[in-house]
C-alpha cells in the first residue's frame, strides 16, 4: 500500500507531514509553504503551473506577490538541485513554472571539470607507478628531504 503523505521527486522521498526531504542518506527540513510548492508542482506532473494558481494553494492564508514565488522557487530549487545550474522547477516566463526532470547533458556539464581533474589525478598516479618514482621513493625517503 502505498502512503499518500510520501511522494518521490526525482530520486528524493518527499514526507509531506515531516516537511522532510530525503536523499542519498541524508534529510533536510524544509518550511511547509516549500512542501506545499513542491506538492501543487508535483501533482501536476510535468505540465505547467500557472503563478496565479501556486500562489492561491501555497499561500491560502494570505495575499502575496510575484516576488514571494520568486523567492520560494529559488529556496526549492537550492533545496532539490544544490549541484546543478539548471534546475528541476523550470520557468515558463511570464506564466508559470513546471517540475521537469534536468538533462543528463547539464548534469555531465557540471561534472565536466570534476571529471577531467579525476581523469589527470588517474594518470599521473599511472604514470608514476609505471615509471618506478613511487618505489625509489619509497626506498629511499632520506634522500627526498635533501
Amino acid at each position: 500500500m502505498r502512503n499518500k503523505n510520501i511522494i518521490r521527486v526525482f530520486g528524493k522521498r518527499v514526507d509531506l507531514v515531516k516537511n522532510t526531504i530525503h536523499f542519498k542518506g541524508k534529510s533536510t527540513s524544509i518550511q511547509p509553504r516549500l512542501i506545499q510548492l513542491l506538492r501543487t508542482l508535483h501533482e501536476a506532473r510535468g505540465e505547467v503551473v500557472l503563478k496565479e494558481t501556486l500562489m492561491q494553494r501555497v499561500w491560502t492564508d494570505a495575499i502575496v506577490t510575484e516576488d514571494s514565488l520568486t523567492k520560494a522557487i529559488s529556496k526549492l530549487r537550492k533545496i532539490l538541485d544544490p549541484d546543478l545550474d539548471e534546475s528541476s522547477i523550470q520557468t515558463i516566463n511570464g506564466v508559470g513554472y513546471v517540475l521537469r526532470k534536468p538533462r543528463l547533458g547539464q548534469y555531465l556539464k557540471e561534472r565536466r571539470l570534476t571529471i577531467a581533474l579525476t581523469t589527470a589525478v588517474l594518470l599521473l598516479l599511472y604514470i608514476l607507478l609505471g615509471s618506478g618514482v613511487v618505489e625509489w621513493a619509497l626506498a629511499h625517503p632520506s634522500q627526498l628531504t635533501n
